[in-house]
């Protein structure tokens, strides 16, 4: 956290004016306002204490206290020390992950996380098994605890697509439900799942709360579309391996499916050559031509991939397989419906209010979204104007479910702080009289040169 106050103390203050400024404003004047020192907040210093004192490493724990932590006997200090975690016995921290996975879960005892490629998904569930304890099933596949074949993106959009792709088995027209999970966590066997194809998994479960992380829906599709296992231009991309720019914008006017004829693409790993033959599909999730391979990308399919995909997601399998532009806006009020039924619905950069959204202590640190493993071309990308212009009429409806979940996860900010602060429990403070003294010139908020006026202007309300 930066905790800036424009007032930190009257020597800090006068230090401010001193030094002047580096641009054209004009010159810092006068004292702070009569009221900038009327309450004492110590949270953010209390806050930093305990977070120096959960660092695990020992050496970085006492170089961070040597540099930040509060005078012993201060306000801050005494605070936190009834404040601070127990001490890291084995006992202790067993008792302080099973704590804090009660407050975060509400009551259950595992969690399902539906996980769209691209929205921070894998750093969502690093921190799920690092600050809470959590941990996946032994029979779980990769780093993101998908659970079961049809969770992983690379084995589970083949299975539901099928003879779309050119593939032997029709297409999967349900989604799963949550019986297997809900008894894989009552026997114990684990209490971290994961969904990489969200079109098919469970909307509720009986033993786990749902979590979903999302992304700017344009932003997050051309993140898919550049994404490099290498990280430099010199490696494959999705985009490479179906046909480049000119394959998207096709598929943003008729529905297609990329895979059922990739085969006639040519990339860099295959001299521009295309693969010939009818693709087979095998469960470590590539397609097979011949004696040829193409390795699925990450949920880059085809239309479905590029059109609302929250929105088809949301509503399952069989509205996922739909033609181009063929949902409508009953179909996003019905995802609505969805997403309000889920325990956390997230934007990617609101991550940091996680622990503050669950009512975790504050020594819980958020999420740090990363990259894992390959990286996405998008930032070095240099997208065309037409396909910007048709992602975005694409994606009309994604882009109003995004601003609904933003508007959703704001909605629970605000139940959260009134939990902590009620309505009518916050009482102003009367201005010091000071037996008659005249209180001291205050700070404008407005000009280009923030800061005290000289003058007797009359003072502000008491802030609250």
């Amino acid at each position: 956290w930066i905790n800036h106050f424009e007032f930190q103390s009257l020597e800090h203050w006068e230090a401010k004016k001193a030094r002047g400024r580096t641009n054209d404003h004009s010159p810092r004047l006068g004292t702070p306002p009569w009221y900038f020192n009327d309450v004492e907040d110590a949270s953010g210093a209390i806050a930093i204490q305990l977070r120096i004192r959960a660092v695990q490493s020992a050496p970085l724990r006492t170089c961070l206290a040597r540099k930040f932590l509060s005078a012993p006997g201060s306000a801050a200090a005494e605070e936190t020390r009834h404040l601070q975690p127990s001490q890291s016995t084995e006992s202790n921290a067993e008792h302080d992950a099973r704590s804090l996975q009660a407050a975060a879960l509400r009551g259950k005892p595992g969690v399902l996380f539906w996980h769209f490629s691209g929205a921070g998904g894998t750093s969502l569930v690093s921190w799920l098994a690092h600050s809470l304890g959590l941990h996946p099933p032994a029979d779980t596949v990769g780093p993101n605890a998908n659970w079961a074949t049809d969770a992983k993106v690379t084995t589970g959009y083949p299975s539901m697509i099928g003879s779309k792709i050119g593939l032997d088995h029709a297409p999967r027209s349900r989604r799963h439900d949550c019986q297997e999970i809900d008894a894989a966590i009552a026997r114990g066997e684990g209490n971290m799942f994961g969904f990489e194809t969200p079109a098919m998994a469970p909307l509720a479960c009986k033993n786990a709360v749902i979590w979903l992380t999302m992304r700017d829906p344009i932003e997050r599709i051309i993140s898919r579309l550049y994404k490099s296992t290498r990280g430099d231009k010199s490696s494959d991309t999705p985009l490479d391996s179906i046909g480049g720019e000119a394959a998207v914008l096709r598929a943003l006017d008729k529905t297609t499916w990329f895979h059922s004829t990739a085969h006639t693409v040519g990339t860099r790993s295959t001299g521009g050559k295309p693969l010939a033959g009818k693709p087979t599909w095998s469960p470590n999730g590539t397609l097979r031509y011949g004696q040829h391979r193409r390795a699925l990308g990450m949920d880059t399919l085809g239309s479905a991939s590029l059109n609302n995909v929250y929105t088809r997601s949301l509503l399952g399998p069989a509205s996922f397989l739909r033609p181009l532009d063929d949902l409508r806006v009953a179909d996003l009020d019905a995802a609505k419906v969805v997403l309000g039924g889920f325990d956390v619905v997230i934007p990617m950069w609101a991550m940091e209010t996680l622990p503050f959204l669950l009512g975790l202590p504050v020594h819980v640190l958020a999420p740090t979204v990363s990259v894992h493993g390959s990286h996405s071309m998008a930032s070095k990308a240099s997208v065309s104007p037409e396909l910007a212009v048709k992602l975005a009429k694409h994606n009309q409806l994604d882009e109003k479910l995004y601003a609904h979940a933003i508007e959703l996860h704001r909605a629970r900010l605000r139940e959260r702080a009134r939990l902590l602060w009620p309505p009518g429990k916050v009482q102003t403070r009367p201005a010091p009289t000071g037996g008659g003294r005249k209180p001291p010139p205050v700070a404008t908020a407005t000009g280009a040169g923030r800061g005290p006026t000289q003058g007797g202007q009359k003072p502000p309300p008491v802030a609250t």
